[in-house]
């Protein structure tokens, strides 16, 4: 049941592309570093359940989530959220 829902769901349905990107985040003045890849992952989540529908609500959960973590990830080298 559950692997013909799979097959009947449009491809951009099952694997969207990002709302929000390493670009996005760069022009939003982030400093890239290693934890980029990992945050990028973190932020799809919102947009796969379905909390974060348009690119202008997954960035105010970026702004958000940055600033709620800017003190423990500007404490650690190569990272900068500055």
């Amino acid at each position: 049941m559950v692997r013909r829902k799979l097959e009947e769901l449009p491809e951009e349905q099952l694997k969207p592309p990002p709302l929000v990107t390493g670009a996005d985040l760069i022009a939003a003045g982030y400093e890239p570093g290693p934890r980029f890849a990992e945050m990028l992952a973190r932020w799809k989540t919102p947009q796969l359940e379905g909390r974060a529908g348009s690119r202008e609500e997954a960035m105010k959960m970026v702004r958000e989530d940055v600033s709620a973590m800017r003190g423990d990830l500007s404490a650690r080298p190569g990272y900068n959220c500055a």
